[in-house]
């Protein structure tokens, strides 16, 4: 059923879009320079909505393209780790992103050994007046992302042992 209101509303939009062109477009005596602003501004307004998604897609695809697993090379050996949770900060961009810290730490030491970040894009302006589907996407691109193999870690790869946050000294 969305799918058919997704098609009527791209529909209404298409005929809404391709009529105030041409009414736009009438005063231009010239046939040939009509007919050229309509092939130019026809696409151009018809993605206007989704315009700050198109140019926010660049960015988020930069930012996914940084992200890394962090592994404490020299200190991440033969020790037990717990997980210390998520630290999520805005990200400032054209579209409103997250990223979310995921962190493990030394139980003696709490420094950090392993940890990844995941970005999550939301929609541009249409999405969020919508509020379609919910969470307001983006409509033009997937906006999630974590570095390969982020959640399927080996510890054990590192012979790190992962216990319980309750467990840790000093908890109790």
């Amino acid at each position: 059923m969305a799918g058919l209101i997704l098609l009527a509303v791209l529909a209404g939009w298409s005929l809404l879009v391709y009529h105030g062109v041409r009414l736009a477009v009438q005063k231009v005596t010239n046939q040939r320079k009509q007919k050229v602003f309509r092939i130019i501004l026809v696409p151009v307004v018809f993605l206007l909505p989704v315009a700050d998604e198109i140019v926010g897609q660049f960015q988020f695809r930069a930012m996914c393209s940084e992200e890394v697993i962090f592994v404490d090379e020299i200190n991440a050996k033969n020790t037990d780790i717990y997980y210390a949770g998520v630290r999520r900060s805005n990200q400032d961009g054209i579209l409103p992103f997250m990223k979310e810290a995921w962190i493990f730490k030394e139980v003696n030491t709490d420094k950090v050994l392993v940890s990844w970040s995941v970005i999550r894009a939301k929609g541009g302006w249409l999405s969020r007046i919508i509020g379609f589907p919910e969470g307001n996407p983006p409509y033009t691109f997937y906006g999630y992302c974590s570095p390969e193999g982020a959640f399927d870690f080996d510890f054990k790869k590192l012979n790190l042992n992962e216990v319980e946050r309750k467990s840790v000294k000093g908890d109790e």
